[in-house]
């Protein structure tokens, strides 16, 4: 739980945010195909990527406040791929990136899908995002 800075209301946080420089690029956490880009009010400019099934579970992952997208909706994407830019779109006190992981649809803690080894499909780019250890 936690107070939004700007509206004051006490509710879940459903994501992680992560700092990120105003324009800083965002990668795809994992191959998959864009299924959904545009504004989503307090999300702001959010992109929606569809990476299938892994581990016999549906993921999806977006990534809001962006300043940009690099991708279209439709286009398929590769792991660790520029698909936008870092921003403060939407209800945000300043630029970073809000990443929600979904796992069969519902809004998931991410830890438990980072990789468990070099072959795994989730890329290291979310696990260095999620563990603290992100460079641009």
């Amino acid at each position: 739980m936690r107070v939004h800075p700007i509206t004051g209301v006490r509710k879940l946080h459903d994501g992680v945010d992560l700092a990120a420089a105003c324009g800083a690029p965002i990668r795809a956490a994992a191959a998959g195909l864009v299924t959904g880009s545009g504004d989503r009010g307090a999300y702001g400019l959010q992109l929606t990527v569809d990476h299938g099934r892994i581990r016999g579970t549906p993921l999806t992952t977006s990534y809001s406040h962006l300043s940009a997208f690099s991708v279209t909706v439709g286009q398929a994407v590769r792991a660790g791929q520029v698909i936008g830019r870092a921003g403060t779109t939407g209800l945000s006190t300043g630029c970073h990136l809000h990443v929600m992981l979904y796992a069969a649809g519902l809004v998931t803690d991410p830890v438990p899908w980072l990789p468990r080894s070099s072959g795994s499909p989730m890329t290291s780019y979310l696990a260095k995002a999620i563990r603290g250890a992100y460079r641009r």
